[in-house]
């Protein structure tokens, strides 16, 4: 059959990119053939410069038709690109289209694909499908979302099997988990830090009780926060701060709410808990 005859023959021609002048074409794994351009196609991708070299009539690639037609009106001027429409979408046309080196794809795919990231709810399954993608920028987000969880959500997030983590080791996600655990721990401390070194007059109050053990501050913060994360945005608003010196049970504590001394302790333990947040993200494991 010619290359014209192909064109004609197709059932799906007005909705795929195919043309009668075309002088090669590309067949998809699920046996859509498209007819193309090669000059078109070689300029847009180094893949296909290559592949196409030796001037063959045909070639075939792993992409299916709906992929590799959205990654075709990135090569060819069209009105209206396809929607981009589902996360399942997105990700398989950043893996086409970093397979098959269409790079001037990718910048798009990537807006859309962090949107969809955004609305995963388990940000472990949101983190494997950026591994799965190679985008690191949609993997920071995502362990950032896991570290703002709190702890019985993450557990939750855990025991979710999503097919997604089928793309990462075992290791790297048990790594992940136990990093997450271990960055928790080391922020509460610098909670329990920030609170102890503040008792007497340039704290929170509390004076009645010695350094060495929490104060009544502290105490109700922690049970305020009741196994959230130190992370989360809530732990190091404002209303956090005057809910615990509220509740404390103590008058130096509530007395002291709003003073200069204890606007310094909140902006403390906020920039300290924040820059722990950047460098436990700069430090995450990554596959």
């Amino acid at each position: 059959m010619s290359i014209s005859e192909i064109t004609s023959a197709s059932p799906q021609r007005s909705k795929r990119l195919t043309f009668p002048d075309g002088d090669v074409v590309i067949k998809s794994v699920d046996g859509v053939k498209f007819c193309l351009h090669s000059m078109f196609l070689s300029r847009a991708s180094p893949y296909f410069r290559d592949a196409l070299a030796e001037s063959p009539t045909t070639l075939s690639i792993t992409e299916t038709a709906d992929t590799f037609n959205i990654l075709l009106q990135y090569i060819y001027p069209t009105p209206q690109k396809s929607s981009i429409n589902s996360i399942e979408r997105a990700t398989a046309l950043l893996v086409g289209a970093a397979k098959l080196k269409i790079e001037v794809a990718i910048p798009s795919i990537l807006t859309h694909l962090r949107k969809h990231l955004e609305d995963v709810v388990n940000p472990l399954r949101a983190w494997a499908i950026a591994v799965q993608c190679r985008y690191p920028a949609g993997q920071r987000d995502s362990i950032r979302r896991l570290l703002m969880l709190d702890d019985t959500a993450a557990a939750n997030c855990i025991v979710d099997e999503a097919d997604e983590l089928k793309h990462v080791t075992g290791l790297h996600y048990r790594k992940l988990v136990n990093w997450r655990g271990n960055a928790i721990t080391v922020a509460r401390d610098t909670v329990h830090r920030v609170f102890e070194a503040c008792a007497g007059e340039d704290g929170f109050g509390c004076a009645t009780k010695p350094p060495a053990t929490p104060t009544y501050y502290e105490d109700r913060y922690m049970q305020l926060l009741n196994g959230g994360s130190p992370f989360a945005e809530i732990a190091t608003s404002d209303f956090m701060f005057k809910m615990a010196a509220a509740t404390s049970g103590c008058a130096a504590c509530a007395k002291k709410e709003g003073s200069d001394a204890w606007m310094g302790k909140v902006a403390q333990l906020r920039a300290e808990v924040t820059g722990q947040m950047n460098e436990t993200l700069d430090r995450a494991p990554t596959p």
